[in-house]
């Protein structure tokens, strides 16, 4: 397969810029290539290894969850407990906030990292609870079980509920309870203080290169997004995961099971991981963004095979590589899409100020006559016709527009693998 990984290699490469990646393919368990791309630290020139230290954003919900999940199959806890068994002064407005509502991402409490003033609020060191005590006084987005809308809030809370059941801080149940077991010495939950061996430094990307990326408080991600490690160490993680070291088939079952709303609408998420279908092949994956730093994690159940992607560049997109590197793997063939050429004023209809799940994102038109959205990272928009546009370098990734009134397009799906169908609202 050494042509294979060349092409994944060459793929990772040219997304870098000059910051660094590490990535880990595991087949059953057991690594089949695993390699470091670019500079952990830019202004020193050194280069990333298996052993390369990130921060792992988002990616650190499937820890979080399987702790919870380790509690329940020891009794402590069920998943249709409520949170203030937990948190009794918790306020919940009259309604009934589930453990399985905080894992899924359905509970309706406003999420911290929503709030406008997050930009200039991550920079505040903060202690869990006060934290907690902010976004618990903001109004509910919903009924809980009615929707669902990611949220960090949830999953800091579920952190505190570890903290109450196992009478140690976050950092020390985690510690306590997976990495020292399994050995993952490069793994914890950061803080601003601690000198970590081995750490990337975090990058942003700008039209003139590579800058330090802006600061956050890592009191902040916390249960939510805080933990660090290295693909040496998530190696570990996965074999725990197939061996079922930590928790059993049938509650890693239950892990993998998508979430299903009280109308019975169903959705991707589950517990710590979304699950996708990508030409066939069932994938639990989840993704991560913290400023500096970009990752990606994708397990395919039935085929083995497993991809750990981490990267101290915000704008790398890990979601798009692993969709191409299981493309390598099994030897899918590449998606093309036909591009038009549209004048200013179809182009125009596209652009605008939309609404996904309750945060605005714009589609803008450049004085060059080029469509970019900003999801987080830019995504540079081609028109493959005239109500539809594709994502320039990941043409698996498609919108198509509809309800064309006032000189615009009101509404717009966002069709990406690896991810949930958005529908965007002017």
């Amino acid at each position: 397969m050494s042509d294979t990984f060349a092409a994944i290699d060459a793929l990772i490469e040219a997304d870098l810029h000059g910051a660094g990646a590490a990535l880990a393919i595991l087949r059953d368990g057991q690594p089949v290539h695993v390699k470091g791309y670019g500079r952990a630290n830019a202004e020193w020139d050194i280069p990333v290894g298996p052993d390369t230290v990130f921060k792992l954003a988002s990616v650190s919900k499937q820890f979080t969850a399987i702790a919870i999940m380790m509690l329940v199959e020891q009794g402590k806890l069920s998943v249709d407990d409520e949170l203030t068994r937990f948190l009794p002064q918790y306020p919940t407005s009259g309604h009934r906030v589930t453990i399985y509502h905080l894992l899924t991402h359905s509970s309706g409490i406003f999420s911290y990292t929503n709030a406008p003033d997050f930009g200039t609020a991550m920079r505040r060191e903060i202690a869990p609870d006060a934290l907690v005590a902010e976004f618990a006084q903001r109004p509910f987005d919903f009924r809980p079980g009615s929707q669902f809308r990611y949220n960090n809030s949830g999953y800091f809370l579920l952190g505190r509920i570890l903290e109450k059941i196992s009478g140690l801080s976050y950092s020390a149940c985690m510690k306590q309870m997976i990495f020292d077991p399994l050995g993952m010495t490069q793994t914890r939950n950061m803080n601003d203080y601690d000198l970590v061996p081995k750490m990337a430094h975090g990058y942003d990307l700008t039209p003139d290169g590579l800058r330090h990326t802006v600061f956050i408080s890592m009191t902040q991600p916390d249960a939510a997004g805080g933990l660090i490690s290295s693909v040496n160490d998530l190696m570990r993680w996965e074999q725990a995961l197939r061996e079922n070291k930590l928790v059993s088939a049938a509650t890693l079952k239950q892990v993998y099971t998508p979430l299903r709303l009280d109308d019975g609408t169903p959705h991707s998420y589950a517990y710590g991981w979304a699950v996708h279908d990508y030409h066939g092949h069932e994938v639990t994956h989840h993704g991560g963004n913290i400023p500096g730093f970009s990752t990606f994690t994708a397990r395919l159940l039935q085929d083995g095979y497993s991809a750990y992607l981490l990267s101290n560049l915000s704008s790398f997109d890990g979601r798009k590589q692993s969709a191409a590197i299981f493309r390598h793997l099994f030897d899918l063939p590449e998606t093309s899409r036909q591009v038009v050429t549209l004048d200013a004023e179809q182009l125009q209809k596209f652009a605008g100020v939309y609404h996904i799940e309750g945060q605005s994102v714009e589609i803008q038109l450049t004085p060059e006559h080029e469509l970019a959205l900003n999801i987080g990272r830019v995504l540079r928009l081609l028109p493959s016709s005239a109500e539809s546009l594709v994502v320039a370098d990941d043409p698996e990734s498609t919108l198509t527009f509809s309800d064309e009134g006032d000189g615009g397009f009101k509404h717009f799906r966002l069709t990406m693998p690896l991810m949930e169908t958005m529908t965007g609202v002017r």
